[in-house]
């Protein structure tokens, strides 16, 4: 996992989101970046966090089908990205 800015950019210059842009990002407020809907969101005990988003896919940006990827970030107590799960 990478920076945050190339995959925003290239998300918003694509309107769409391809899974190769969720796995360049490590922190939290760049997934938020890449303008996704909160499906879920939950405080665990331990102060980690827990969101399952949806994002639309460049196809979608292009062609109006509604392609989405669905995904779930596991963050630390720092909202740093320890595991992703892309459900597509």
């Amino acid at each position: 996992m990478a920076g945050c800015g190339s995959a925003a950019a290239m998300a918003a210059k694509h309107e769409g989101v391809s899974e190769s842009d969720i796995e360049d990002c490590e922190m939290r407020l760049c997934f938020l970046k890449l303008g996704p809907e909160i499906l879920d969101k939950k405080q665990n005990a331990d102060g980690s966090l827990t969101e399952i988003y949806r994002v639309s896919t460049p196809i979608e940006g292009l062609m109006s089908n509604d392609e989405f990827i669905v995904f779930r970030v596991f963050y630390d107590t720092q909202e740093k990205a320890k595991k992703v799960e892309i459900q597509g």
